[in-house]
């Protein structure tokens, strides 16, 4: 699949799906409106559950044609990895994930994307009795990684807006009025 979304769940499926050699029917985001199918083999959904800003920073840089603002945040995120099948092929790949997001292609994404996944100490939470008769072969494993986003806006230079400047030597008038 050709992921146009750049989130933090979908560069997560570009991973997985690269380095487990899954087709753009067995990955996909969570919430997108997607039925499980009624097929054999193996399927994976990743899915945001939270993210905790560490930083947020803000600074701008005057130009001649204005101002450039750069803003920029580090987040801490958490996804979940939801990997199924109506087969035991859930239960035989699952590992597969972590070596999928330990991989060199996951690193040069991370380093593309500016992101970078913490060690992965988490264990696989067998999740199939949610399934109820229809047993799912449901595992699902959490991941923490840390992403800088960045942002550059130009514009107006808004300083130029004020009647009354420090620099130009103007000075208001402004009356005082003490009451008793």
């Amino acid at each position: 699949m050709t992921w146009n979304d750049y989130s933090t769940d979908a560069i997560l499926c570009n991973i997985i799906q690269h380095e487990m050699g899954l087709t753009n029917n067995q990955i996909w985001i969570y919430d997108q409106n997607f039925e499980i199918p009624n097929t054999l083999g193996l399927f994976i959904v990743t899915e945001f559950d939270n993210s905790k800003t560490l930083s947020n920073n803000n600074h701008w840089k005057a130009t001649d044609s204005g101002i450039i603002e750069y803003q920029s945040s580090i987040q801490v995120e958490t996804l979940t990895i939801n990997i199924f099948s109506k087969d035991r092929s859930s239960k035989q790949r699952k590992h597969e994930i972590i070596l999928a997001l330990n991989s060199i292609y996951s690193e040069q994404m991370q380093e593309k994307y500016a992101m970078h996944l913490f060690p992965i100490n988490q264990s696989f939470n067998n999740a199939s009795r949610a399934e109820g008769e229809s047993m799912l072969n449901r595992f699902t494993i959490s991941v923490k990684l840390q992403r800088i986003y960045n942002k550059v806006i130009t514009g107006d230079d808004y300083f130029d807006k004020f009647e009354i400047n420090v620099d130009n030597g103007i000075n208001p008038k402004i009356d005082i009025v003490y009451e008793s």
